[in-house]
């Protein structure tokens, strides 16, 4: 399956959505696609025809702000219909900025208020092992929401429960004015970690081998990701376009660098 084809299409319709909604995250979005590209196309067992079934892996994407890159994955995959993903933001839709687990079949807890989804994740985790279940559990955080407590208190019970079921992915996209070293800091609460190099973070065989890395406790993964990664208009100014619809001057740019 060629990922990298199918990005650009992706980050096309994001573009083409958010100009329509006047709405969306894009340049969180893009940091986080390969990502997503690379769990649910390679990495998890996951089924596109019942994205609800008992058997396929968990992700949950607790930076929810990103959820457009999760809808434009779905799009991409034939899990919605192109009515349903340009429906976004719309007054009947099911896609909100924030994804909705009642609404949106695959989506296992409903994100946006930063520092729900490991805690979420690890109480999945633990789920599973108590049913004796092999799901994984893939848990997506963002720099800035690392500074959540709950997070830690997270962290501490899956070293507790020695949740290797679970794999916690920060989008390290160096949006938060501060953050600590999170490598050490996984570290000190007993999991297994590892980092991407700084320029590797959005590289779909780094992410791959990254993702494959056999552990015996909870996992940790520091993606260093670029904020807007595939449009040089964004990267200049990445928290310009956090929460950022583009003009019809950036429309144009953008369509151009994406074609």
């Amino acid at each position: 399956m060629d990922i990298q084809k199918s990005l650009t299409e992706q980050r096309r319709n994001m573009v083409l959505v958010t100009k329509q909604a006047k709405q969306g995250h894009l340049s969180c979005c893009f940091s986080v696609l390969e990502l997503l590209n690379v769990l649910y196309k390679k990495i998890m067992r996951f089924d596109i025809q019942n994205p609800d079934s008992d058997k396929n892996d968990i992700c949950i994407l607790s930076k929810g702000h990103a959820a457009l890159a999760l809808y434009a994955l779905y799009y991409d995959m034939g899990i919605f219909s192109k009515e349903t993903f340009f429906s976004f933001s719309q007054y009947d839709s099911i896609l909100g900025e924030h994804p909705d687990r009642n609404k949106i079949k695959g989506v296992k807890v409903s994100t946006g208020s930063l520092g729900h989804g490991l805690p979420c994740g690890a109480g999945i985790a633990l789920a599973q092992k108590i049913q004796n279940k092999n799901n994984k559990v893939f848990v997506i955080i963002g720099d800035g929401e690392a500074n959540e407590g709950s997070v830690w208190e997270s962290a501490l019970i899956a070293d507790r429960y020695n949740l290797d079921n679970l794999t916690c992915i920060v989008d390290n996209n160096h949006s938060e004015s501060y953050s600590p070293d999170l490598l050490k800091k996984f570290e000190a609460f007993g999991w297994q970690t590892l980092e991407t190099d700084m320029d590797k973070g959005n590289n779909l065989q780094t992410i791959e081998n990254a993702l494959r890395t056999e552990h015996l406790k909870p996992l940790a993964i520091i993606l260093n990701t670029k904020k807007g990664y595939g449009s040089e208009l964004m990267m200049k100014e990445p928290e310009k376009w956090h929460h950022h619809t583009p003009t019809d001057e950036e429309f144009e740019t953008l369509m151009e660098e994406l074609s």
